[in-house]
């Protein structure tokens, strides 16, 4: 599989998780919905510019869009770093509500 085929990929799995359908995600984004489908197959290349407002129509930071999971060792930073780019584009709020069920979580594992 070739870089654009996993991020096609990605970016499917993403919007998916999302339930934001490819018209919505066009939409968002200024393209059109054929676009999205051509780079979700793989088939076109989008610029870092487009990129990154589908991450940012998505949520997610640009880096996120490259994290394929096959390619990585689930190494303690790893993990660390995925969190760090999920919880980037998160208003203060929502960092907090995440913080304190972690620590409710450790609190529990002890």
């Amino acid at each position: 599989m070739d870089i654009a085929e996993k991020l096609g990929k990605r970016i499917k799995k993403i919007r998916k998780s999302r339930k934001i359908t490819q018209q919505k995600l066009a939409e968002k984004v200024g393209l059109s919905d054929k676009y999205i489908g051509a780079i979700e197959r793989g088939e076109r290349s989008p610029s870092v510019k487009t990129l990154d407002k589908i991450a940012n129509a998505l949520g997610i930071g640009l880096s996120e869009l490259f994290y394929f999971e096959e390619d990585y060792a689930t190494s303690k930073e790893t993990i660390l770093q995925s969190l760090m780019d999920r919880l980037k584009k998160r208003d203060r709020d929502e960092i907090m509500v995440v913080s304190d069920v972690i620590k409710t979580i450790l609190e529990k594992m002890k």
